[in-house]
Parts: C-alpha cells; sequence; structure tokens
C-alpha cells in the first residue's frame, strides 16, 4: 500500500523561446513556460523549479458550445535535492473579456519521479489559475501563467 499525502502547489510560469519542432533551425512553436512553484506535501514546504511543456497545440473543443481551447500538458517540479516528479494533464484555458488571458482548468495526473519520489503517483485536481498567451514565435515573449492546485501524491513503501 502506498502511502499518501495531501499536496498543494502554488506557482507562475513565464514563456521561454520557441521550440523548433520542423527541424530548420528556427523556433516554431510557443510551448514551454519556466517559473518557480511552492509544493507542500505532507506539511512541508518545498520551493521548487517548475517546467511546464505544451504536448499539443491549444485547439477548440469538439463541443460547438465550448469557447474553450484544450491542450494536453507536462509539469516537472525539480526539489533541491535533485528529486523531481512529472505530471501528465488535460488542460482547459477558458477565454477571458481580456483577448490572450484565459482562465486555467486542469487536472494534474503524477506519472513518474525521481530520487525521493522514485515509485510516486498521484492526482492533483482543480489547478485553476490563469493565464497570458505568449505573443508568437520565434520569441514567444510576454506569456505568464499563475495557478493553484491541491490533492494528493503517494509514495510506494
Amino acid at each position: 500500500n502506498p502511502a499518501c499525502d495531501p499536496i498543494t502547489m502554488v506557482g507562475t510560469t513565464y514563456s521561454a523561446p520557441a521550440v523548433d519542432v520542423n527541424g530548420d533551425g528556427i523556433g516554431d512553436l510557443c510551448l514551454v513556460f519556466a517559473g518557480q512553484a511552492m509544493v507542500t506535501m505532507g506539511g512541508v514546504e518545498y520551493p521548487v523549479q517548475v517546467v511546464t511543456v505544451a504536448l499539443s497545440e491549444p485547439a477548440p473543443g469538439e463541443d460547438d458550445d465550448d469557447t474553450a481551447l484544450h491542450v494536453t500538458t507536462s509539469h516537472t517540479f525539480y526539489f533541491a535535492d535533485g528529486s523531481s516528479f512529472t505530471t501528465l494533464d488535460k488542460a482547459k484555458l477558458i477565454p477571458t473579456e481580456t483577448p490572450g488571458f484565459f482562465l486555467i482548468r486542469s487536472n494534474l495526473n503524477i506519472v513518474s519521479g525521481t530520487g525521493s519520489f522514485e515509485g510516486v503517483t498521484g492526482q492533483v485536481s482543480g489547478i485553476g489559475g490563469q493565464i497570458h498567451l505568449p505573443g508568437p514565435a520565434p520569441a514567444c515573449t510576454g506569456g505568464q501563467a499563475s495557478w493553484k492546485a491541491q490533492g494528493s501524491s503517494c509514495l510506494a513503501e
């Protein structure tokens, strides 16, 4: 049986330069955000570095009444001791009245870990916050996401 603890994460990430996806040496897509977060597990706060990667381009939902953009993402949280854990997520970006700004709704599934988090699993639901999508590639400037999430993480015993 794994030992499970509540987990809370609060962070801010910023857009990074575009990723070259077609191999021509020029950044094509604004897929990466990086920044800091505070992760609280088992009552202990850990300042971490976090990298978020969009694994798909944001796209409209299949429901005609759905004005949100949908995107698959992954977050990797890097701890000071060299340990990390990675999530795989389905995110929904809900438009606001301000062009380029969206509300974030996502569930994060913790899928792997290293070091102290080897064998970790978990579900972090209810991630919420806002995101300002970056300007066009290759610069991808101006993007920022601020978010908070809570759930549980489980380490194999």
